[in-house]
């Protein structure tokens, strides 16, 4: 989801029973659509689900992802504005181990709308039609897929290998090993 999308996002725009979104705050008519949930987006919902019950925030009106301010008191009836705090936070603890160690350095530089890319990329990579993908995240030209879709190396070569010829010898494994 875009960020505009997900901090417009209600209660009544999930379908916990169906395990759709409704989405219909886009930055433009054509992102509306109603993505399906996977079973880790529908647990994480419920869980948040129930904590805004427990502070009476889970009206079908309430923000999912709820305005707080600088005084941190809660208004579910304004969206989130900003999170880039908790982006950045949540950059820095995926980057360490539990020593605190860096362990992923380049974390550091991956914004919020690079997850888009990724998924884009492996929904691509695990073969699912264009036309599925261009639907579920909201996107209406095979052009805009292009501009998210990377193909990674470990396809194209899978993609080179598939074209020769079988008459070739293929490589051991240690010299493929070398290549790489």
């Amino acid at each position: 989801m875009r960020s505009c999308e997900i901090k417009g996002l209600q209660w009544k725009d999930v379908d916990f029973i169906v395990g759709l979104l409704d989405i219909r705050r886009s930055k433009t008519p054509a992102g509306w659509r109603s993505p399906t949930l996977n079973t880790v987006c529908k647990e994480t919902l419920s869980q948040l689900r129930a904590k805004a019950r427990l502070i009476n925030a889970a009206e079908p009106e309430h923000y999912v992802f709820p305005w707080h301010g600088k005084q941190q008191k809660i208004d579910p009836t304004k969206p989130i504005t900003s999170w880039r705090s908790a982006w950045r936070s949540i950059r820095h603890n995926a980057a360490r181990n539990d020593e605190g160690e860096v362990i992923y350095p380049g974390l550091q530089g991956v914004r919020f709308h690079d997850l888009r890319h990724t998924a884009v990329t492996t929904m691509a990579e695990k073969g699912l039609p264009e036309q599925t993908i261009m639907a579920q995240v909201g996107h209406v030209s095979p052009q805009m897929m292009k501009t998210y879709s990377h193909v990674r190396r470990q396809a194209l070569n899978a993609a080179a290998a598939a074209l020769e010829p079988s008459f070739i010898r293929q490589p051991t494994p240690v010299e493929v090993e070398l290549v790489n």
